[in-house]
């Protein structure tokens, strides 16, 4: 079992068929990252770009390194509403770990139905104490209320508002501090299941 970080630093467009439906112009790429079907990640359309940087992370848990990494491409038709998926390569945890350097990521060229593309990743082991250092700095970053009067805003609001009678507000307001509440807990847990899970 390993606690794993994941990068999707950029991708390249090599080849571009973007069919006779579409305009000549560069795709709109972005990706989705799978681990064992479950979706890891997803990156950012970052408009008409045929080489976006994206730089996004994830970090994740694996129980084998023969364990296989899903790498979909997809071309975003904004004015459609449509993604269309048009390339996608597979490969397992280890042979990107054995690629991978601290300083280097990793090229893997992907052929598909629109065109022909180089997607930069790289993946690492952390060690405990990095991926519990990494989901505090994550929990660090969310707007948690330190403060009497910001603990007691929430409620004096939604008191505020319940007052005024206006029903759909309120419950805007109560979904609000929730959400809140919600992301502060996935943090957490994130924590003790990497304790947990080493445990194992």
């Amino acid at each position: 079992m390993s606690s794993l970080k994941l990068v999707v630093h950029k991708a390249e467009t090599i080849k571009w068929h973007p069919g006779p439906f579409h305009s000549n112009k560069p795709p709109n790429l972005y990706v989705k990252v799978y681990h064992n079907k479950h979706r890891l990640l997803k990156t950012r359309a970052l408009g008409r770009n045929a080489d976006p940087i994206w730089n996004s992370s994830c970090d994740f848990i694996a129980l084998a390194s023969s364990e296989i990494l899903t790498f979909r491409i997809f071309h975003c038709i904004s004015y459609l509403g449509l993604n269309m998926h048009v390339a996608e390569a597979t490969t397992s945890i280890q042979d990107l770990i054995e690629q991978s350097c601290s300083d280097q990521s990793v090229c893997l060229d992907i052929n598909g139905s629109r065109g022909k593309f180089r997607l930069y990743v790289s993946l690492e082991a952390l060690t405990v104490q990095q991926a519990v250092t990494q989901q505090t700095e994550d929990i660090s970053k969310l707007a948690i209320p330190s403060t009497t009067e910001e603990i007691l805003a929430p409620a004096e609001t939604i008191e505020r508002v319940s007052a005024s009678g206006n029903l759909s507000v309120s419950f805007n307001v109560v979904l609000s501090a929730l959400r809140n509440i919600v992301k502060v807990g996935d943090e957490l847990a994130k924590v003790t299941s990497v304790y947990f899970k080493t445990l194992l």
